[in-house]
């Protein structure tokens, strides 16, 4: 009977929260158009000169003047682009779209593990709720995607101090998931440097 009424309350709880990322993000895309503000015309062009000219070590825009940034959301656009098309925004705009959901699991996770699932879902609901989400989510810069490989080597860095307290460390299987989440968390820092311009801009 608990089991039961536990999980017809989880069911809800996620239904809910897929209505509102669903609504949030209906009514985002519903908006004006807005790519020729904050600078998104010049990430789109790379991921067009990606996708359509092969450009994948060097970029330009439309005026023929090359990427000054580090090319990873290129690189991830390009793809999106190349597979879907550049006739929309949705190609464009898909891979903020996936960052948005993987940030939002990695939220629930890790305030699941630290609280309880109750608090993690509040946790989610604000971070679907929060404005600067509902406009980043959907704008062509590289803001959500260092969100999530900042996300992604901060879930890794817990997951692995997890393992230290309860695995045993002798263990050759122990090693070797250790190895894996170091990975994991070098591959999130190193691809938030390729796309953060802060570190990697060749302009200077």
């Amino acid at each position: 009977m608990y089991q039961g009424s536990h999980g017809r309350k989880t069911l809800a709880s996620l239904l809910a929260l897929f209505a509102l990322a669903g609504s949030s993000i209906a009514f985002r895309t519903a908006a004006p158009s807005d790519i020729f503000d904050d600078d998104q015309a010049s990430p789109m062009a790379h991921m067009v000169d990606v996708a359509v000219n092969g450009n994948w070590f060097l970029q330009k825009n439309t005026r023929g003047f090359p990427n000054a940034k580090p090319p990873l959301f290129p690189w991830v656009g390009g793809i999106a682009v190349h597979f879907f098309g550049h006739a929309s925004e949705w190609p464009f705009k898909l891979p903020l779209l996936i960052a948005f959901a993987v940030v939002g699991a990695i939220i629930f996770d890790l305030t699941r593990r630290a609280a309880s699932s109750a608090t993690a879902w509040l946790a989610v609901v604000m971070w679907v709720a929060n404005y600067h989400t509902f406009k980043l989510m959907f704008t062509a810069r590289t803001d959500m995607l260092l969100a999530m490989w900042i996300a992604v080597a901060l879930w890794a860095v817990q997951r692995q101090r997890e393992r230290w307290k309860t695995a045993s460390r002798g263990s050759g299987r122990a090693a070797a998931a250790d190895a894996g989440w170091v990975l994991l968390f070098g591959v999130a820092v190193g691809c938030g440097f390729l796309q953060c311009p802060k570190f990697l801009d060749v302009s200077r």
